[in-house]
């Protein structure tokens, strides 16, 4: 007799399961990864550092060395952090902790799509508002906020993926206005040079998430981290893994933070490249490229954005097409990479792209 298997509950029936796109080309620029990966002298501290690890023991729960050297960066106290295996994770860990069927969480569209799919996972219902035409937040956002009951808003700043700051003022709105725990995703602070942390000391219901992933070439290694009141802290630690980041990862991003002279040279120059990039799309006829505070560019064809990326993945580019995604039709998400990689890019659009 053929038995048959558990089925999964409701709510997971209902998902697909998170498709990145990848395609193998020569050039990738579907990600937002830093396009430079560690230098040979950063490198061989994380290896030296390895080397002296006891990889029979669990690593520190609490992560409370790295904890500690977050912390200090941003004048808080280790009670203000957690960290977590990326921050897709530490989302996940705050709706199991803030979320669920009796509360709401509040996005605005477009924007990074993990935040309604976590939604999903952990049975916390979202209501999804639209950003304006120009991607930022609704005018009275707060009242909007209010009136969707929202017990945690989300807000990508820089938003991900049309690249716009949500500003100051906006986010006290929500702090001051409303009863809900606002997070404000900074995982593209470093090269928009704009965070609000200082506001964690007049705020208990802020929520600062961070990442390695981006400025500092640790995708690989998926490194996360919050910044938060001491009380959002605790019970997000309640509900997380015990071992959820492995010792390699916490040493490794404690070498970083003490480098971040290097990474400060990387940065320019990937904001250099940023506006040569919006320079020569804008000149191009039927492309539009949106001002932006990240590390890509949102791009939108007069024509086909589908028929673009493909054109593009002919010639071994990758990038990330947003067609299906509600208000950015024909749109195309590009990651700023070296030199060489945003050339090669220019080129294909310029040439019929």
């Amino acid at each position: 007799m053929v038995k048959k298997v558990l089925s999964p509950r409701k709510t997971v029936a209902k998902l697909k399961a998170y498709d990145p796109g990848k395609h193998a080309v020569d050039i990738n620029l579907s990600a937002n990864e830093n396009p430079y990966d560690l230098p040979e002298e950063l490198r061989a501290q994380v290896v030296k550092v390895s080397a002296d690890l006891a990889f029979n023991r669990y690593p520190d729960p609490d992560a409370r060395d790295l904890r500690a050297v977050i912390a200090k960066r941003y004048g808080l106290e280790p009670g203000n952090v957690v960290v977590g295996n990326g921050g897709d994770e530490l989302l996940l860990s705050l709706l199991l902790a803030f979320g669920g069927e009796s509360r709401s969480a509040v996005t605005f569209e477009p924007t990074f799509s993990m935040y309604k799919i976590l939604c999903d996972v952990t049975s916390t219902p979202c209501v999804t508002l639209r950003r304006r035409d120009d991607f930022a937040l609704p005018e009275a956002v707060a009242d909007k906020v209010n009136q969707a009951k929202g017990d945690i808003v989300f807000v990508c700043s820089p938003n991900n993926p049309s690249g716009n700051l949500a500003t100051e003022d906006e986010i006290v709105s929500l702090l001051e206005e409303t009863d809900s725990l606002v997070v404000v995703d900074e995982a593209y602070e470093e090269f928009s040079r704009a965070s609000i942390y200082k506001l964690l000391d007049t705020y208990p219901n802020l929520a600062i998430l961070r990442t390695f992933s981006k400025a500092f070439s640790l995708a690989g290694l998926r490194v996360g981290y919050l910044l938060g009141s001491p009380e959002v802290i605790l019970n997000i630690k309640k509900v997380k893994l015990p071992y959820n980041l492995n010792a390699f990862s916490q040493a490794a991003a404690k070498i970083l933070l003490a480098n971040e002279d290097y990474f400060e040279k990387v940065i320019s120059e990937i904001l250099a490249e940023r506006e040569r990039v919006f320079n020569a799309v804008q000149a191009l006829p039927g492309l539009e490229a949106y001002p932006s505070f990240a590390n890509f560019i949102l791009i939108k064809s007069e024509r086909s954005g589908p028929e673009l990326w493909r054109k593009l993945l002919s010639k071994s580019i990758l990038v990330r097409d947003f067609d299906g995604a509600a208000g950015l039709e024909n749109c195309l998400r590009v990651t700023i990479g070296s030199p060489e990689q945003n050339s090669a890019l220019i080129d294909v659009l310029a040439n019929g792209g």
